[in-house]
């Protein structure tokens, strides 16, 4: 969007020349004022609606990193703090050591350096949930109370490693088992195969959080200052215009079509109301002695 794109252009310097000198109430009035005259006059969008957006953000976000950056500095803003409270609350964990991060999080740092590694999580966990959705379709299918793994199927609905080992004993050398043994036995096999991809994604993990840690003492000021503005803030900002931009559209098709579909049905039967009332002019004007 050209009007974003230059509103973009306009502000990234100042947001990135953030210091001690500034004010963050001076910061967000500049900006704002900006963002609502850039937005005047057109067509359909307001810019109070942008202006909100930008205010919205400011509030739930920008307002503590700029008053993290404009009283402790960039690098000492954007360092991991260490604590020992619940690992919910942790937004890094290596070695069992919790870290809270405030201005860059994990997930920044990945998306910037770590791309290849998030993408072959990705496919891992995409095998995962592939795996667990057979698995899921098996129960379906084979674990009613006659199915094929009804005896492999605790109370809760589970089967377990030691229930199928149990059951393969059971029916080791019954020929008339065949059916059930080899849905047991896939199941087995789903079971080892989502094991050892659960095994790989924290392997994976494990080694991906290790990398993002030592990351985090590597990043040099114009580090921070790019990702935090580029990739965070002004990413979250176009993101959310660009939403409302979206909502405007399906608004405005919404209205269209119900504009159609009212008139869509009424208009044939205009047409045929003309049409009747035409010929009884016609037959009218014809015993009035007019032709044509």
């Amino acid at each position: 969007m050209e009007r974003l794109s230059i509103w973009r252009d306009e502000i990234s310097p100042k947001l990135m020349g953030l210091n001690n000198d500034d004010n963050p109430r001076e910061l967000i009035r500049e900006i704002s004022d900006r963002i609502l005259k850039i937005f005047t006059d057109l067509p359909l969008i307001d810019e109070y609606d942008m202006y909100q957006h930008l205010m919205s953000y400011w509030s739930n976000v920008m307002q503590d990193d700029v008053h993290m950056i404009v009283f402790d500095g960039w690098i000492e803003a954007s360092k991991l703090q260490q604590f020992k409270g619940s690992a919910r609350d942790a937004d890094l964990i290596v070695k069992k050591a919790r870290y809270k991060a405030d201005l860059l999080s994990p997930g920044l740092i990945v998306s910037h350096y770590f791309s290849d590694e998030r993408r072959g999580l990705d496919e891992l966990e995409s095998d995962l949930n592939a795996v667990a959705q057979e698995m899921e379709d098996m129960i379906e299918e084979h674990g009613d109370t006659d199915g094929l793994l009804s005896e492999v199927i605790n109370e809760r609905g589970r089967v377990t490693k030691t229930a199928i080992q149990d059951r393969l004993k059971e029916i080791k050398h019954d020929d008339e088992a065949g059916e059930e043994r080899d849905a047991i036995v896939s199941y087995q096999n789903l079971m080892d195969k989502e094991s050892q991809l659960k095994s790989n994604i924290r392997n994976m993990t494990s080694k991906l959080d290790s990398k993002v840690l030592a990351k985090y003492g590597q990043l040099t000021e114009e580090e921070i200052v790019s990702i935090t503005v580029e990739d965070k803030w002004l990413a979250a900002l176009a993101t959310s215009v660009q939403g409302e931009v979206e909502h405007i559209g399906r608004d405005l098709s919404r209205r269209v079509k119900e504009l159609a579909e009212r008139y869509e049905t009424p208009l044939p039967a205009i047409e045929a109301e003309v049409k009747a009332l035409g010929a009884k002019v016609d037959e009218h004007l014809r015993k009035m002695g007019f032709s044509w």
